[in-house]
C-alpha cells in the first residue's frame, strides 16, 4: 500500500530565507576625519576635580504675603436703579420665605505664614575642635606621673666614672675661681692706688705718675700730696723684726734741666761722687748711697733711701716714670 502524505502539525515551520534584492555589495570606503583641526583626541586629565561644598547654614525663614485680591464691584455695592426696581417689585403671598437683603462682607486680608524650616545643627568650628584636643592633652599631662618615679641606679663602673669627672670638674672650677679672685684683688688694689695718686696730684697741682715697675718684695704703702710735691713710699716687711727696707720716690715741679741738675748735685756732693746712667732716654744721676735724680717734662724725680736698691733696679724704675 502506498503511504499517504501526512503533515505533522507539531513540527514548526522553518522560515524561508530569501536572497537580497540588491545582489551587488558596496565596496567599503576608508575612514575619514572631518575638521581635523577642530577635533582633538581626548586625553585623561590628572587634575583632581574638587567640588566646592557650600557651607551648612540654616535656611532663613521667609514670610510671603498673599497679594490682595480686588473683589468684583458688583459684589460690594448695588446699582441704585436695580435697588429701586427691586423695591417696587411685589412679593407673592404664596412665597413663605424670602431672602434677606444681605451685603457681602468685605474680603479681609490674610497673610499666609510658611512653616518654619527645621534648622540644622551647626558643625563644630576648627577652634572648638582644637580646644577639645588641647583639653585632652592637658588632662593627660595633669595625670602623668612618670616624671615622679626615681631614676634607675647607674652601674658601679659608671658611678665611679661620674664621680671622677665631677671631682676633676670641681678642681678646675676652684682653680679658675682662685685665679679670678687674685686678679680682682690686684685690679682693686691698683684702682685704689690710682685714685689715691689722683687725689695727691690734685693737692700738688700737677699730674703725678706711678712707676710700672716695683722691685720684688716691696709694696706701695703711702701716697702723700702737698703743694708742689708728691711722695710715694715703698716698704719691704721683714719677718724677723716686723721692719724692713724702704725707699721713697719724690716728684716736684721744677724749671731745671739735666745740666742745671748736674751742677747742683756736683756742688752738694762733689764731681767724683756722681755717676750717670741712661734709662729710657733720660739722664739719671746716681749719687750718695744709690740715690738718684733726673728731670723730665718740668718735673724733678728723686729716689731717696735707695741704698737698698741696685743700679739696675733704679734704672728700671726711672724708665717706667
Amino acid at each position: 500500500m502506498a503511504k499517504k502524505n501526512t503533515v505533522d502539525s507539531k513540527t514548526p515551520e522553518q522560515p524561508v530565507r530569501r536572497g537580497s534584492i540588491d545582489g551587488v555589495r558596496h565596496k567599503p570606503g576608508t575612514s575619514r576625519t572631518l575638521m581635523r583641526r577642530a577635533v582633538k583626541k581626548p586625553a585623561p586629565s590628572t587634575a583632581k576635580q574638587v567640588k566646592k561644598q557650600t557651607p551648612l547654614t540654616p535656611a532663613k525663614s521667609k514670610v510671603t504675603v498673599t497679594p490682595v485680591v480686588a473683589p468684583k464691584a458688583s459684589l460690594t455695592r448695588v446699582k441704585p436703579e436695580r435697588q429701586v426696581r427691586a423695591s417696587q417689585t411685589g412679593l407673592s403671598p404664596r412665597v413663605a420665605h424670602f431672602a434677606q437683603n444681605t451685603v457681602p462682607a468685605a474680603v479681609q486680608k490674610t497673610m499666609e505664614v510658611l512653616q518654619q524650616p527645621v534648622s540644622m545643627p551647626f558643625a563644630e568650628t576648627a577652634s572648638e575642635i582644637q580646644r577639645s584636643t588641647v583639653d585632652i592633652f592637658e588632662q593627660a599631662l595633669a595625670r602623668a606621673t612618670s616624671h615622679e618615679q626615681p631614676a634607675p641606679p647607674l652601674p658601679l663602673k659608671k658611678r665611679h666614672r661620674a664621680a671622677k669627672a665631677l671631682k676633676e670638674r670641681m678642681s678646675w672650677i676652684v682653680l679658675v675661681a682662685a685665679v679670678l679672685v687674685v686678679l680682682l684683688g690686684v685690679w682693686g688694689y691698683r684702682s685704689s692706688q690710682s685714685v689715691k695718686l689722683q687725689l695727691a696730684g690734685q693737692k700738688a697741682g700737677f699730674s703725678a705718675v706711678m712707676p710700672d715697675y716695683t722691685p720684688s718684695g716691696f709694696t706701695l704703702t703711702t701716697i702723700d700730696g702737698k703743694p708742689g710735691m708728691v711722695t710715694m713710699t715703698y716698704e719691704e716687711m721683714s719677718a724677723a723684726n716686723g721692719q724692713g727696707r724702704r725707699y721713697t720716690i719724690v716728684q716736684k715741679q721744677s724749671h731745671w734741666d739735666s745740666s742745671s741738675l748736674r751742677d747742683t748735685l756736683q756742688l752738694a756732693n762733689g764731681d767724683s761722687a756722681i755717676s750717670t746712667i741712661n734709662a729710657g732716654g733720660r739722664q739719671v744721676y746716681v749719687y750718695g748711697q744709690n740715690q738718684a735724680a733726673w728731670v723730665s717734662g718740668g718735673v724733678l724725680y728723686q729716689i731717696l733711701g735707695g741704698g737698698t736698691l741696685t743700679t739696675e733696679q733704679i734704672q728700671k724704675i726711672a724708665s717706667t716714670l
